[in-house]
């Protein structure tokens, strides 16, 4: 395995892993959504991260909104 197939495996699993971890703080948090667009995050964004159907490259932007929005740190989102 080359070391640029290695990473791109490695990255999907990582992506996969955060784009659950970030459905499940949602569910958990009683949050639709919709309710993430009060803190300047599209549908179409969300959608995109919680359907997995591929890795998604999420934005820091994108993160540190979502962490407001779940009221936790930012790392806590990537703590996989």
């Amino acid at each position: 395995m080359t070391k640029q197939i290695k990473y791109a495996a490695d990255f999907e699993r990582f992506a996969r892993k955060v784009q659950k971890n970030i459905k499940r703080l949602r569910k958990e948090k009683g949050l639709s959504q919709e309710d993430l667009m009060d803190y300047d995050i599209s549908l179409r964004t969300i959608q995109r991260i919680e359907q997995e159907k591929e890795p998604v490259n999420i934005t820091l932007l994108t993160l540190k909104r979502l962490s407001k929005a779940f009221k936790i740190k930012t790392s806590d989102l990537l703590d996989v």
